[in-house]
């Protein structure tokens, strides 16, 4: 053996032991976090033994109108395309890194035609199929398929969170319009009553009956009124654009929407937070954005590892196209190449280290979507057992309310009281009311922010779920096309 080859072996057996050498370490593995309580700190079972019984408690999705929206939001929504596409996108890079572990083959065909001094003039055909393959000694390439597989399953669980928080959505743009529409009625009555008792004033004013004061009372009462009817007119318009904006239609402000909230009542929990762990969609997209890190770490580090690469090539030449392999001119060669980096001025280190610290950076960033998950359905149980707690005391300050505005009119015709009472009675059944619509939905939609939080669809059974996915997949792959 030469002095030369011996060097040449020596920088490149220098070279591996130097990579092989770093601090990285393959059975380093991210770990869950081990802290996590066995059962939700916030005190729901107190709240659930003492939740009163009213009626029973009637699925969010009985109501086939807001059914059908779903599917066809599913269908529609911008956002929710977007991260199908997103899915698609990693779904290709996933092929690219896959063909990485096979050979290439290229095919090429050339024609030249030249004239010599002598002013003959001659064509010459060239054709011939290139190999190059790329050993995988190191799994190098493997560990780069493995993290455009990770990538791949990030994507997949962030389009699945997209798609339970477009529900989630939609879910609660519908309350919010029946909400709205529910207040408007209100505040429609409001007016109404307001010009009844303004009527009645001035007709007993005109008698006598009455002083000016109360006219004026009365009067300013109603005006009140008409505007809180003219502002929640624009709150319903507001409520149904956000709706529509949802399945992706033109944001006109006019929707029919026929029903009534739902009863709602405190449900046990049956997920805990080791369950969060494992089936909360965006978690599962951190974790498998961090384990992609994590691969991405091992491709980096092993690209400082020598490769090795066998080409080959097969081909003939003809001064005719039908006179290519014919045998005459046919020639072959193969190669193996050993290359090994030698100085980059540090640039393959600097790049794993950069890689060391990203894969940190997702694990912090994991952790941190961990803890806020947690943090969302602790506050979540909390929220459920206040509003409960308030909607009950609110329905009996809606009902003394609305009888103290009865007693208060009729003792004012008697006599008995100013107008001035009859005004705050009428306002404070007014506010009860107003209370009790919207605590109703607050009620409801934190219990859809709750499902949501802790991983599941919102009330959506197995039978509906199976029904919007098979008919989502083909429109958007329609779409796509």
């Amino acid at each position: 053996m030469s002095k030369l080859t011996s060097m040449v072996f020596s920088v490149v057996a220098v070279s591996v032991l130097s990579a092989c050498s770093s601090h990285y370490s393959e059975n380093e593995h991210i770990k869950q976090p081990k802290n996590v309580p066995i059962e939700w700190q916030s005190d729901f079972k107190a709240a659930l033994t003492e939740s009163t019984e009213r009626s029973q408690s009637l699925s969010i999705l009985s109501n086939q109108q807001l059914r059908d929206f779903l599917v066809y939001a599913l269908e529609t929504n911008f956002n929710l395309k977007q991260e199908f596409l997103s899915l698609q996108q990693k779904r290709q890079a996933l092929t690219v890194a896959n063909s990485a572990l096979w050979p290439s083959i290229e095919a090429g065909l050339s024609a030249r035609r030249t004239k010599a001094e002598e002013g003959s003039i001659g064509n010459k055909f060239e054709a011939g199929l290139d190999i190059r393959y790329e050993l995988d000694l190191w799994q190098k390439l493997s560990d780069a398929e493995q993290q455009a597989q990770l990538a791949y399953l990030a994507a997949e669980a962030s389009f699945e969170q997209a798609k339970q928080t477009l529900i989630a959505n939609v879910i609660t743009a519908w309350f919010d319009v029946i909400e709205s529409n529910r207040l408007l009625e209100l505040a429609k009555q409001r007016v109404e009553l307001t010009k009844q008792s303004l009527d009645i004033i001035e007709r007993g004013y005109q008698q006598g009956l009455n002083e000016a004061l109360d006219v004026y009372l009365a009067r300013n009462d109603f005006n009140t009124e008409v505007s809180r009817l003219s502002q929640q007119k624009a709150t319903q318009q507001t409520a149904i654009r956000a709706l529509q904006r949802l399945s992706s239609d033109y944001p006109t402000g006019q929707f029919e929407l026929d029903s009534e909230l739902p009863s709602y009542q405190l449900e046990s929990l049956s997920v805990v937070p080791s369950d969060l762990v494992e089936n909360k969609p965006s978690l599962q997209a951190s974790w498998y954005e961090l384990m992609a890190q994590n691969a991405n770490l091992a491709f980096v580090h092993k690209k400082r590892y020598p490769s090795f690469v066998i080409t080959g090539s097969i081909g003939d030449e003809g001064q005719k196209l039908r006179d290519l392999f014919d045998g005459s001119g046919l020639v072959w060669s193969l190669l193996g190449n050993l290359t090994a980096p030698i100085f980059n001025a540090g640039q393959l280190k600097a790049n794993e280290e950069t890689a060391r610290l990203q894969l940190k950076q997702a694990e912090q960033r994991y952790l941190d979507n961990l803890y806020q998950s947690f943090e969302t359905v602790e506050n979540r149980i909390t929220d459920a057992v206040s509003l409960e707690q308030r909607y009950r005391a609110i329905l009996d300050a809606k009902y003394n309310a609305q009888m103290a505005a009865e007693l208060s009119f009729g003792q004012y015709q008697s006599g008995l009281v100013t107008y001035t009472t009859v005004l705050n009675a009428q306002a404070r059944a007014f506010d009860a009311e107003t209370s009790a619509v919207q605590l109703h939905k607050q009620l409801l939609v934190n219990h859809v922010q709750l499902q949501l939080a802790l991983g599941k669809t919102p009330q959506f059974n197995q039978q509906n779920e199976l029904a919007v996915n098979s008919q989502l997949q083909p429109q958007l792959q329609k779409d796509e096309e």
